[in-house]
């Protein structure tokens, strides 16, 4: 008998089979570059907050447009962490580690990634810095208040007339951190020696630590200097206080630069040399003939190091072409110190001649000579 039934195994069913899947494959891809085609690429209007700490962990909300799949979002260029879509104009984030200062946050999708360009994207990293750090410079009585709640446990305060902290740094901002509470009073602002606000920590009925109650805002990145100055209307028992600032940057203390530097070798080439385990950095010069030291250095403070003693005169001392300060080397004994420093300067290039008062000393001293050790800056020496 003759079967006429087609076989399961027929060539023609199989062709067709690879064809119905080619096409599928196709139909596949076609729609995934095409939706890739059709994406646009995010765009970032507005991020919340606008700065955190440098060890990251800030939660950050991005609104924008064109927000799908799985974003990736960097803070410079690294990337953040606990990303979630939470529709197409908003996703939030959390902040990663990275050095202070001023970074873009962009947002990466299949469509491209948003543009790093304007500022409604910037995102400003912030070193803080307690109330105890050496840069600060306090004047007046201040005391340390513990407390839980404070940052770090304590903050500082002073109901001292005139109290004030100088806080030099560099970067692009500062804030200033402080208590609230019904004995705090009014503290004048000064930024980079002016007048910007006068904040008022009084609280009438509470106490509140960690208070942001001063931002600097963006600033031209170099040297700049932060006063707090306890306000002239307060009642006397009114105290200002203190808990930390947090920076865009970094705090800045004095540099030693000794006298062998190269900025000082053009004026002591001449002058003779001595060495003294006692001297700031070894050794110090000194003359008996006219002797000038002029420099030039970038920053906010400058002080002027020598070797006062029986034999030496005086000497003036110039800044930026100003009126000259005469100051007296002599000293009974041998004594390394400054002789000289100026106050808080405008930010920027200033210049300094130190120069022998020629014939002019002590009454006491044996001697006309002038000594030089080296100078501290607040800031960096130019050459």
């Amino acid at each position: 008998m003759l079967d006429c039934r087609t076989s399961s195994h027929h060539p023609h069913r199989k062709r067709a089979a690879r064809v119905l899947v080619t096409m599928a494959l196709a139909a596949f891809l076609l729609a995934v570059f095409a939706g890739t085609a059709l994406a646009v690429a995010p765009t970032v209007t507005s991020i919340s907050p606008t700065f955190g700490l440098i060890a990251g962990g800030t939660m950050v909300t991005i609104n924008g447009s064109g927000f799908s799949g799985v974003p990736m979002v960097k803070f410079g260029t690294t990337a953040a962490t606990n990303v979630v879509l939470v529709s197409p104009t908003k996703l939030t984030c959390k902040s990663p580690a990275h050095a202070a200062g001023k970074v873009d946050v962009t947002v990466t999708t299949l469509g491209g990634t948003s543009s790093a360009v304007g500022w409604v994207n910037d995102f400003m990293y912030l070193a803080r810095f307690q109330e105890k750090a050496t840069q600060m410079v306090y004047a007046g009585t201040w005391t340390s208040v513990p407390s839980a709640s404070a940052l770090d446990s304590a903050y500082k305060r002073s109901s001292t007339a005139n109290a004030s902290v100088v806080i030099p740094f560099k970067g692009t901002r500062i804030d200033y951190l402080a208590t609230k509470s019904p004995d705090m009073g009014k503290v004048d602002v000064y930024l980079d020696g002016v007048l910007k606000k006068t904040v008022d920590l009084y609280s009438p009925t509470s106490t509140m630590h960690q208070q942001r109650v001063y931002s600097s805002g963006l600033l031209a990145s170099g040297y700049h200097t932060l006063k707090l100055k306890r306000a002239a209307s307060n009642l006397a028992t009114a105290f200002i206080d203190i808990d930390a600032v947090d920076v865009g940057g970094s705090l800045v203390g004095p540099t030693f630069y000794d006298d062998t530097r190269a900025a000082f070798q053009p004026c002591v080439s001449g002058w003779f040399k001595n060495t003294s385990p006692n001297a700031a950095g070894g050794s110090y010069v000194y003359t008996s003939d006219y002797g000038d030291v002029n420099f030039l250095f970038t920053g906010v403070r400058v002080a002027i190091l020598v070797r006062t003693g029986p034999i030496y005169g005086r000497a003036y001392i110039n800044i930026d072409a100003g009126t000259p300060v005469l100051v007296d080397l002599y000293s009974p004994t041998v004594v390394y110190k400054a002789v000289w420093t100026s106050g808080w300067l405008s930010p920027g290039q200033h210049m300094v001649d130190f120069s022998q008062a020629y014939g002019d000393k002590n009454p006491d001293s044996q001697g006309y000579a002038i000594s030089f050790d080296g100078v501290n800056v607040w800031g960096v020496l130019n050459n």
